[in-house]
């Protein structure tokens, strides 16, 4: 009887990667905002950045360097009123991940159509 293949171990971590987000905790948005992650990484460095809403994954960028979500807008009014979490997330080559996280208000008005 052969033993099992040992797991496969979790990859190394990035030293000092991490990845910010142009919308920061505090901020209450209204409309369309633009939204970008930006890693610490060289581009080529980043296999992906995913984007999050309140835990749920909304869209995943790939081309290095853009990683701006959709086109770089978020529009809000997709959202409802009142607090939400944004996240952004990258991952290296290596597998390694960095996150960081932005709580924030949506606040937009009603449209009145006469």
């Amino acid at each position: 009887m052969t033993a099992p293949p040992a797991p496969t171990p979790a990859p190394a971590p990035t030293a000092g990667f991490t990845v910010s987000s142009s919308i920061t905790t505090g901020n209450t948005l209204s409309g369309s905002v633009v939204w970008i992650a930006s890693p610490s990484l060289a581009a080529s460095s980043i296999s992906k950045v995913a984007f999050f809403i309140d835990g749920a994954l909304e869209w995943t960028e790939h081309t290095p360097s853009v990683y701006n979500g959709d086109s770089g807008q978020l529009n809000t009014r997709t959202l409802a009123n009142g607090p939400h979490v944004l996240m952004v997330k990258a991952t290296a080559s290596n597998g390694s991940t960095a996150s960081a996280s932005a709580a924030v208000t949506v606040s937009n008005t009603a449209r009145h159509h006469y």
